[in-house]
């Protein structure tokens, strides 16, 4: 089960330990903790909270989505393919820069 606590919106929960930022109050002045959180009973003392019901989620079923592979293509020949250091070693065999 989670919990949602009410602060100040921007508040930070500092570490009293290290000083360091544990957590931030978003800006409608929340934050949703799960019950497995090692600071869940501390801040239930200082701060107003409710229990939060799980939502159902939708059960969609999968799609299948199959990325096609990033091409590069040659600008001056038809040369095409999806290894960034055979392009580059094709610009520069068959393409060199001319020496001025």
């Amino acid at each position: 089960m989670k919990y949602r606590f009410f602060g100040e919106p921007g508040l930070h929960i500092m570490d009293s330990e290290t000083g360091h930022p544990l957590y931030k109050f978003n800006d409608n002045g929340e934050i949703i903790l799960s019950d497995d959180n090692p600071f869940l009973k501390r801040m239930m003392n200082h701060y107003q909270h409710e229990p939060v019901e799980p939502v159902a989620v939708n059960a969609q079923p999968e799609q299948d989505v199959t990325a096609e592979p990033f091409k590069f293509n040659c600008r001056k020949c038809s040369f095409e393919t999806n290894n960034h250091g055979a392009f580059l070693a094709h610009c520069k065999k068959e393409h060199p820069k001319e020496v001025k």
